[in-house]
């Protein structure tokens, strides 16, 4: 799973232009994974644009495209649940009913 999100990061900071090798995703998103996880905010939001700001910026990424990434990662990551997200709320956690 860690992978998957890396290369997803990788990914996105491509598509804002962010020229940084493989290796410094590979250090920096499981760091900043461990940021976002901290239970101060909901979802992680405020505290994954400030790690990334402050994570990228000591790689010499601009503020505003390690922000837009930081913003791109957390929307891939909710939409990436909505699937599950829909699927519990349709079907619930119960157990299942047999079929007549």
């Amino acid at each position: 799973m860690q992978v998957l999100r890396i290369v997803q990061a990788y990914l996105l900071g491509l598509a804002v232009g962010i020229t940084q090798p493989l290796s410094t995703y590979v250090a920096f998103i499981p760091l900043i994974l461990l940021v976002m996880l901290l239970p101060v905010t909901v979802n992680g939001l405020g505290t994954s644009q400030a790690a990334f700001v402050w994570f990228f910026g000591q790689a010499g990424v601009g503020r505003a495209e390690a922000f837009a990434l930081s913003i791109l990662f957390v929307a891939l990551g909710i939409v990436g649940n909505l699937p599950g997200g829909l699927l519990y709320a349709w079907k619930g956690m119960g157990p299942a009913r047999p079929r007549a």
